[in-house]
């Protein structure tokens, strides 16, 4: 019985100090996060917070010639859908083979978004309104954000939920009738 408690009393010892190495790291993330020029764009985005915020970052990086598109953006975030053609078949699916963590920042920045975003908050509801699934309207949702953020990290300008309604408010998508009406 002694053995299991020596046992125990090792993992508790490690844990405790893979906890003060995960802490030191977490210190050096929020300090380069912080002091990074892009800081205010990516804290700008409602629900990016102090742990997506600094993987969006990351993602982006700071060179601007990095990524000549926004589609380019959206393959390498793994977040477009694959299309599949033959003859008169076509069918459009997420990616499954793929780096995850990159796309799993980006659906939960996207999930993050709908408590702090209006439109967000529309969008979803809107899609769940149809039966869509969960995780498949979290990344459309993704999508949408990627495209705003490429835009916002190009011409290096903090995002405005002021200034995205009112486009929305001349395109006026479908999801979007509602919550103006």
């Amino acid at each position: 019985m002694d053995y299991y408690i020596f046992e125990i009393q090792q993992f508790c010892h490690r844990i405790r100090s893979l906890n003060k190495v995960i802490k030191a790291y977490d210190e050096k993330i929020e300090q380069a996060y912080r002091s990074n020029e892009d800081y205010e764009m990516f804290q700008s985005f409602p629900g990016a917070g102090p742990s997506i915020g600094p993987r969006l970052m990351a993602f982006f990086g700071g060179d601007r010639d990095k990524f000549k598109s926004v589609n380019e953006v959206l393959k390498i975030s793994e977040i477009a859908p694959v299309t599949i053609q033959s003859g008169k078949m076509n069918i459009v699916r997420r990616r499954f083979l793929c780096d995850r963590f990159t796309q799993l920042s980006f659906v939960e920045f996207a999930n993050n978004s709908i408590r702090s975003s209006i439109w967000a908050h529309e969008f979803y509801y809107h899609k769940k309104a149809l039966n869509i699934p969960h995780f498949t309207i979290l990344r459309a949702l993704a999508y949408k954000w990627i495209r705003i953020m490429y835009r916002c990290w190009k011409t290096r300008t903090p995002y405005n939920e002021k200034t995205y309604l009112e486009v929305l408010e001349k395109r006026q998508p479908a999801w979007f009738q509602k919550f103006v009406n």
